[in-house]
């Protein structure tokens, strides 16, 4: 009997296959700044965050970790939310958590 999964490619003849890319694709390739004509890459260009952490003394500590969290909301509610987002310029995210930690610190509630 056959296996009937799928295949994750095409079947076909591996020997049509070049180990070497076609000309087209080699000419779409981006090509190295030391390639580009006239522009040389600057000698004190170096990676920021290497020598930003290499000037660390100890670890940074990394904050409250974020999970999605999803809930269902009146599209009035949400319009009114997103209008309160743009004029504050916080993130929906902060709002939440910041009107969901009032309701904590607050207490009580209904049941």
């Amino acid at each position: 009997m056959a296996d009937a999964s799928p295949q994750p490619y095409p079947k076909g003849r591996t020997d049509q296959l070049s180990p070497q890319p076609s000309a087209a694709v080699s000419a779409l390739a981006p090509r190295p700044p030391s390639d580009w004509p006239g522009i040389a890459p600057s000698p004190s260009a170096r990676p920021i965050a290497t020598s930003s952490a290499q000037r660390l003394k100890h670890p940074v500590p990394v904050g409250d970790v974020k999970v999605p969290f999803t809930v269902k909301l009146s599209r009035r509610l949400v319009q009114r939310l997103r209008a309160y987002a743009a004029s504050t310029g916080l993130t929906l995210s902060e709002i939440a958590s910041r009107a969901f930690s009032a309701v904590l610190h607050r207490g009580g509630g209904r049941g």
